[in-house]
C-alpha cells in the first residue's frame, strides 16, 4: 500500500470533514465563514476529491449534511446574503426565480419596481406582458413613443 501522511493512497477526508475544520463562525452575524478558498463569485468551495474532481460549494455539502439532501430541481439560497456563509440554518432550497428575485441583481431590481421610469404605475390597466420574455412594458410610455414616431415620420413624408 501506498501511504500518504497516514492515510492510503486515494482515501480522501469526507468533504464535510474538510469544510467543518476550515469554518469559522462570525460571532455578529452566525455566519460560518469558509476561507480561504473561494469560488470566482464569492461563494465557500472545497476540493471534490481526486486528482481531477474539480470543487465542490460548502454550503451545498453542510445543507446536505445538516438538513437534507437538496431536492431535485431546487438551488441553495443564502437567507444571509453571504456567499462565503456555509451554515446550514442560513439556507433554504428555493427554485431559481425565486433565488434571483431575492438578490439585487438587475431582474431583482427590475420586477420589484412598481413603476416605469417615467413614474406610471405598473398596474393591471398600464401594463403590458411580452408573452415570450414576461418582461413589462409600460402602455403610457408606449402609447407616447407611437405618437412621438407617427409625427416624425408624417413630417418626413411632407417633406
Amino acid at each position: 500500500m501506498n501511504w500518504t501522511k497516514g492515510k492510503p493512497r486515494g482515501m480522501r477526508t469526507p468533504a464535510i470533514d474538510r469544510v467543518l475544520a476550515r469554518a469559522k463562525e462570525d460571532p455578529a452575524t452566525g455566519c460560518w465563514v469558509v476561507t480561504p478558498a473561494t469560488h470566482g463569485a464569492g461563494y465557500a468551495v472545497v476540493g471534490r476529491g481526486g486528482q481531477h474532481g474539480g470543487v465542490v460549494y460548502c454550503h451545498r455539502v453542510t445543507y446536505d449534511y445538516f438538513i437534507h439532501e437538496i431536492p431535485a430541481g431546487l438551488e441553495i439560497d443564502h437567507l444571509c446574503r453571504n456567499r462565503a456563509c456555509c451554515n446550514p440554518w442560513h439556507l433554504e432550497p428555493v427554485t431559481t426565480r425565486v433565488n434571483v428575485l431575492r438578490g439585487v441583481g438587475v431582474s431583482a431590481r427590475a420586477a420589484a419596481a412598481t413603476h416605469c421610469p417615467s413614474g406610471h404605475a405598473y398596474d393591471e390597466t398600464n401594463t403590458y406582458r411580452n408573452p415570450n420574455t414576461g418582461s413589462r412594458l409600460c402602455r403610457a410610455c408606449h402609447r407616447e413613443y407611437a405618437r412621438e414616431w407617427r409625427r416624425r415620420h408624417k413630417q418626413e413624408g411632407a417633406a
